[in-house]
């Protein structure tokens, strides 16, 4: 039990890191909602989430609110991951990993918690604000005497304003900017996975990264005659970072260094297919080009440029039940959402490529919400 809660200490205490060398990112995947159907959309217009897909969607004036609320996200081999944390408590051993590696070429291990510190709200005059925190542990083992442990936590604070620049009948254009601040905690691990709990039995004297950063986003957004919507997102315009390396037992720093997130494109079209509103109270069907410097052989990473396009619908019924699906970097996802008011429940099931091409190293993804937001 002991070394359970020394592992759960240093996840809270430290953030994503390679041993190789540390490079901050910000670990925005969207909510459990937002997986459900692909993920985040520039043209996501109802809800509070939103905001971070397109900070234009502010100018819709339209009021959200997202109150504390607990969000949990699991992916790889989940059953072998709770057979090694079953075994964790008497030592993991040789044959332990042995036997979960049999059959694969590797283990791949991921998780991340949202606790009740994430919040926000947007305001009818355009003007919105959010605060993030997470936790999170990434682990991937090929062999028994290989690994590469990641934990950590971040918090990011964002604020946003969007406004209307055309608001007629059959048309509208709003534009909007976010800038956000960002704090993050790092360490990692790489080496014999049997010697993990060791490494971390002492957490003084385990490096760790501290990182702080800001950047800012941009975006458009064009309605045409209510039904379709198209969205355009530039992320991290400049976004430089400043990481600090140290230890704390002895509070020494052993190197300083900066770096800068690179920006990305996204685009997309929604169409809004007209209901009842009664039986079916809302159905959208949205498309998006996450990273159109992709296509140029410019973007973030060498992946396929056809692992950046994603498609999904949503549907809500009698305003309490919403079913979604959709399909994103070649793979379905699929969640549900129960809707009592203010209060919400929320869950998916959708797959991502940690390789360069489709197929390559596929990862299934689970998750729950529960919370209030409106």
């Amino acid at each position: 039990m002991k070394k359970i809660i020394t592992i759960f200490t240093t996840i809270i205490l430290c953030t994503f890191a390679f041993a190789e060398g540390y490079k901050p990112v910000l670990h925005s995947k969207g909510t459990i909602r937002q997986q459900g159907f692909g993920g985040l959309y520039t043209t996501d217009k109802n809800s509070f989430e939103g905001m971070y897909a397109n900070p234009a969607m502010l100018g819709e004036r339209k009021k959200h609110s997202l109150f504390p609320s607990i969000q949990v996200n699991a992916a790889g081999e989940l059953e072998t991951g709770w057979n090694l944390i079953k075994k964790m408590k008497d030592g993991i051993q040789t044959q332990d990993i042995m036997n979960e590696l049999s059959g694969k070429d590797r283990i791949v291990l991921k998780a991340d918690v949202l606790p009740i510190l994430s919040f926000g709200h947007i305001s009818p005059v355009g003007f919105g604000w959010g605060l993030n925190t997470q936790v999170y542990a990434d682990a991937i083992i090929p062999s028994v005497n290989k690994s590469n442990i990641n934990v950590g936590a971040e918090t990011v604070l964002t604020l946003g304003f969007g406004f209307k620049i055309i608001n007629a009948e059959y048309f509208g254009l709003s534009v909007g900017a976010a800038a956000k601040g960002f704090v993050q905690a790092n360490a990692g691990y790489n080496g014999n996975p049997l010697e993990i709990q060791d490494y971390f039995k002492d957490i003084q004297n385990v490096p760790i990264d501290l990182t702080y950063g800001f950047g800012f986003d941009a975006g458009a957004l064009v309605t045409i005659a209510k039904f379709l919507d198209i969205g355009v997102a530039y992320y991290d315009i400049y976004t430089p970072t400043y990481t600090t390396s140290l230890k704390l037992a002895d509070k020494s720093v052993t190197g300083k260094s900066e770096g800068k997130i690179l920006g990305r494109l996204a685009a997309g079209v929604g169409f809004n297919i007209p209901v009842d509103g009664k039986f079916l109270s809302n159905c959208k069907i949205m498309v998006d080009y996450r990273d159109v410097f992709a296509l140029f052989g410019q973007g973030q990473s060498a992946r396929n440029p056809i692992l950046e396009l994603s498609a999904g619908i949503e549907l809500s019924l009698f305003k309490i039940l919403n079913f979604r699906f959709g399909i994103s970097e070649m793979y379905p996802a699929a969640g549900f959402g129960l809707s009592f008011g203010t209060f919400k429940i929320e869950g998916s099931f959708y797959g991502r490529e940690l390789g360069l091409e489709p197929g390559s190293a596929p990862c299934l993804n689970a998750g729950l919400n529960i919370g209030f937001n409106y």
